[in-house]
């Protein structure tokens, strides 16, 4: 079984599978861990385009997290389909980040928002949500069909060979602003962040993050 399928730049394929483990264990406050359930199929990852590459940097406060792969679209990273822009720091709205999309969701149908249908990256330099983190919810399949007015905390992890950083399921559009219904890595004291959208089933989504910000190239 592949996680995941990585496709090289200069032809042919490489097929890897992600490590598992993605999240620290331990018993969540709302129910008893469990292991996620595999994918059936795989989510392919792509390298992000050289131009793509150059916009993520064009801010020296993520310029050192613009991850090598994204997920792949419906129509390819070398179509030009992806729509990919930056967002200037705004002391009270964003920090410096970067969005790369194709495809759009699917409002109430989050199983269709998978990849390659759906492909939503987001890299930040400033916190997600400015609040305490609530107590910690269970992973789980199913996480994206509930109404959430606040960011869900599913755990810690150590991806990248960061320090560790926290996992934050957003809420919806619009309390969820740019990153609406991403899982989020944070990390830095919530000054980095690489998010994705998430679909159902929800327990693939974090192997699927996990080996975008472990295409960070090391400092």
């Amino acid at each position: 079984m592949a996680c995941l399928a990585l496709v090289g730049c200069w032809g042919g394929e490489e097929r890897s599978e992600v490590p598992t483990g993605a999240l620290e264990t331990g018993p969540a406050e709302t129910g008893t861990e469990e292991a996620p359930e595999p994918m059936d199929e795989e989510v392919t990852l792509v390298p992000m385009r050289p131009q793509t590459l150059r916009r993520c940097r064009r801010f020296p406060e993520i310029a050192d997290i613009c991850p090598l792969l994204a997920p792949e679209g419906r129509f390819g990273p070398g179509s030009g389909a992806y729509q990919a822009f930056t967002i200037d720091p705004s002391p009270r709205v964003y920090g410096a980040t970067f969005s790369l999309e194709q495809g759009g969701e699917h409002p109430g149908q989050p199983e269709l928002d998978r990849p390659p249908a759906t492909v939503h990256v987001v890299v930040a330099a400033a916190p997600p949500f400015r609040r305490a983190l609530p107590p910690r919810a269970k992973l789980r399949d199913g996480l994206m069909e509930q109404r959430r007015g606040d960011p869900l905390f599913l755990g810690r992890a150590r991806w990248g060979g960061y320090e560790e950083g926290i996992l934050l399921l957003a809420p919806r559009f619009p309390r969820g602003g740019l990153q609406a219904n991403h899982l989020i890595f944070s990390w830095e004291a919530g000054s980095k962040s690489v998010s994705l959208h998430g679909w159902e089933p929800f327990t693939e989504v974090p192997e699927v993050l996990r080996a975008v910000v472990e295409s960070i190239p090391a400092e």
